[in-house]
């Protein structure tokens, strides 16, 4: 333990006190003065210690938790997670294949079909929007002594599905290269590309995205707003707004589940 620096002069400036009371009291050839002028140095001693004790507890009383002060701000909290904006907690990684066709025709006569196909691995991206959390969703529930936060958050929503179809492969009936409009040939491709965005995001909900994006904020917010309070004792009680539908759906393969960030 560490004696404080204004204990230890003050305790020097007593005991210099000390000394020259006795000084004084000898060089006037009096036992009597000498004793009373140790005495009364040693008086000054004690004085002078409990003063900087005090001094020093009154350093460290302001930043000492008391329990008029161990209500949580609620409001802190609020303004905080609404900086967050939009806390993304999920990714899903997955791959479709998709397929499409086109009528081939001569002279207004339906001949044949000629196939497009693409595969292309895409991402699917889940986020929760804190920049609509109300102020009443973050209460202060403490009790007991114990710190204690409820808050309500928004419901996680799909924000982004993206496919990536450089990184797959593409293919073409051979009766399409012989000919065939060329418009139509770009809107068959642009309505794979469509369709795989639907089939990749039926299969991030599918295997549950929006749940695990709700376990993955729940953890995400719990750490934020314990590290914002300093206190890692503090309970915090997170529910969402609605619930998430349950999803019925075979799982085919084991998913790539990353937390976002």
């Amino acid at each position: 333990m560490m004696i404080p620096t204004n204990t230890i002069a003050l305790a020097v400036a007593g005991a210099v006190g000390v000394a020259v009371a006795y000084a004084i009291g000898k060089s006037a050839g009096a036992l009597a003065g000498a004793l009373a002028g140790v005495l009364a140095g040693a008086a000054a001693l004690l004085v002078l210690q409990l003063l900087a004790r005090r001094a020093e507890e009154a350093r460290i009383l302001p930043f000492t938790r008391t329990p008029a002060q161990a209500r949580i701000s609620t409001e802190v909290v609020f303004e905080n997670l609404r900086q967050i904006s939009s806390l993304e907690c999920a990714d899903f990684h997955g791959a479709v294949f998709v397929r499409d066709s086109l009528p081939l025709r001569l002279l207004g006569i339906k001949l044949a079909e000629a196939d497009l196909w693409m595969s292309t691995p895409g991402v699917v991206r889940v986020a929760v929007d804190l920049s609509t959390l109300d102020q009443a969703s973050v209460r202060d529930v403490s009790a007991g002594g114990r710190p204690a936060l409820s808050i309500l958050l928004p419901d996680p929503e799909i924000v982004s599905v993206e496919i990536h179809p450089e990184e797959g492969t593409r293919g073409r009936s051979p009766m399409l290269f012989l000919g065939g409009n060329a418009d139509a040939v770009a809107t068959a491709e642009d309505r794979l590309c469509i369709e795989a965005e639907r089939q990749l995001q039926e299969q991030a909900e599918r295997m549950g995205i929006l749940e695990k994006a709700r376990d993955n904020a729940r953890v995400v917010v719990t750490d934020a707003v314990r590290q914002l309070l300093g206190d890692p004792s503090i309970s915090v009680e997170i529910e969402f707004e609605g619930d998430v539908p349950a999803r019925s759906g075979q799982q085919l393969y084991t998913p790539d589940w990353r937390l976002a960030g």
